[in-house]
């Protein structure tokens, strides 16, 4: 509406706005133009208002709900995500929709907060169908613009890190060179080590760490070795030439000194990790 009122004045010399431009209206439209002026603007603004709202999906139980009028909007606006095209009489989602709100709610915590999301298939069938959904419920990801299916858990915590695993908040340290850099930056360093691809409890709780303890100190990941499917073994990258006695599986932890300790990972792995970086508890200096 502001708008509008801008663009009447913007047609006159106007110093003093409350006065001067009641004056002109009044010289040169009638009250009722002026009415009818004011009612057209209210009324584009309440109509992009409305627009605005419905392209921005509502939250059920912190899951995203999609439809035709925000799908698009709500994929492009995320980097990373998981959509549940589902039908509400469906048995298999509705044993789903707990686990899927849940890890929802867990995600939504996350810093930066990361959001999965619904369909209602049944009800939405046209636009399903554009992702070519066959039965329910079915789970698509959606990475940068590109689709494909969803094979991970449908458990609570299998579904919160495989999206975590897919947004890291460690950096990937690729090179000697760049584990130089990273070993130099200031403050508290933690270094996992693993082969590549990394699986297990080990890598999870690593990614799980690096979120939750981004505030404590800094987190890298170093490649010891990444597997040759021709050769069937594991093509060495090896850390154990920079750091001696480190070897994948672990967890360094650098101190401000440049003093290397490694993480003793028995029990829950989570929680050790997150003893050694917060209070040093369970590690051991490396030779």
């Amino acid at each position: 509406f502001f708008i509008c009122f801008l663009s009447r004045l913007s047609h006159r010399s106007v110093s003093k706005i409350p006065q001067m431009y009641l004056s002109s209206m009044s010289s040169s439209m009638s009250w009722k133009s002026a009415l009818f002026l004011f009612v057209l603007c209210a009324a584009a603004f309440a109509s992009k208002a409305v627009s605005a709202a419905a392209a921005s999906p509502s939250l059920e139980e912190g899951v995203a709900v999609l439809d035709p009028s925000n799908f698009d909007g709500f994929i492009a606006s995320e980097t990373f995500t998981l959509v549940e095209f589902y039908a509400p009489w469906c048995g298999h989602c509705k044993s789903l929709a707990p686990k899927w709100a849940e890890a929802a709610q867990i995600l939504e915590k996350d810093d930066p907060p990361i959001r999965i999301a619904k369909l209602d298939a049944d009800a939405h069938s046209e636009l399903a169908g554009r992702f070519d959904v066959q039965g329910y419920p079915t789970i698509k990801v959606f990475r940068s613009g590109s689709v494909e299916e969803y094979n991970g858990p449908r458990e609570t915590q299998g579904i919160v890190d495989f999206v975590r695993s897919n947004l890291p908040a460690h950096t990937t340290l690729a090179d000697k060179k760049e584990y130089d850099a990273f070993v130099k930056e200031a403050g508290k360093k933690v270094i996992g080590v693993f082969r590549v691809p990394a699986k297990g409890a080990v890598s999870t709780a690593f990614a799980n760490a690096a979120r939750t303890l981004k505030k404590e100190a800094t987190f890298g990941l170093w490649a010891d070795g990444k597997y040759d499917a021709k050769a069937k073994a594991y093509a060495k990258h090896n850390i154990e030439s920079i750091v001696k006695g480190a070897k994948a599986p672990m967890i360094l932890v650098v101190d401000n000194k440049g003093v290397f300790s490694k993480c003793s990972l028995s029990g829950d792995k989570l929680a050790a990790i997150t003893k050694c970086v917060t209070d040093g508890e369970g590690l051991t200096k490396l030779a």
